[in-house]
């Protein structure tokens, strides 16, 4: 679940659901130990910076797990993993070290770190805040800053003067 942090001045409206918005790590706060509904989970808490403007901030607190989700789809924590890594986002990750924040897809040697200053693409929603005072922005997933889609080039149509087949 992500929110804006203390201090920031961003209005929810101005962040488009599932539109791609490039993020830079600001922070890795740590490992949280809650309970909600019940359930004792164990997050790993992140603020992230828009890349173009850091007085942006938001938060995102990931499940601390590399399975998938009950519905299926690749947990957050592996999306954000493979972002950073810039790996299709369901790649397999062989373990997550909750200490030092690094992650390896062969079993045994480190692959990369979750540090200060690395990029990923988020996307989000806003939604309703389950206590009825307004609205939050959630980050929803995770891609590699590197996969943003560019725009492809636009077949033209072929004119009177195109005297041969393009292929």
């Amino acid at each position: 679940m992500a929110r804006i942090t203390q201090g920031s001045t961003i209005d929810f409206s101005q962040l488009e659901d599932q539109e791609p918005y490039r993020v830079r790590l600001k922070e890795v706060v740590g490992i949280v130990e809650s309970v909600y509904q019940g359930k004792k989970s164990r997050r790993l808490e992140l603020t992230w910076e828009m890349a173009d403007d850091s007085d942006i901030t938001l938060k995102d607190w990931l499940g601390v797990t590399l399975n998938p989700m009950a519905d299926g789809r690749v947990s957050k924590l592996r999306q954000l993993l493979n972002a950073i890594a810039q790996r299709p986002k369901d790649t397999q990750v062989s373990w997550f070290d909750d200490e030092d924040y690094s992650w390896s897809y062969d079993g045994d040697t480190p692959d990369c770190t979750l540090t200060v200053g690395l990029e990923a693409v988020m996307r989000g929603e806003s939604r309703e805040r389950s206590d009825g005072q307004g609205k939050r922005f959630s980050i929803t997933s995770y891609q590699s800053a590197k996969s943003e889609k560019k725009s492809r080039p636009r077949p033209r149509p072929a004119t009177e003067d195109d005297d041969e087949a393009p292929f």
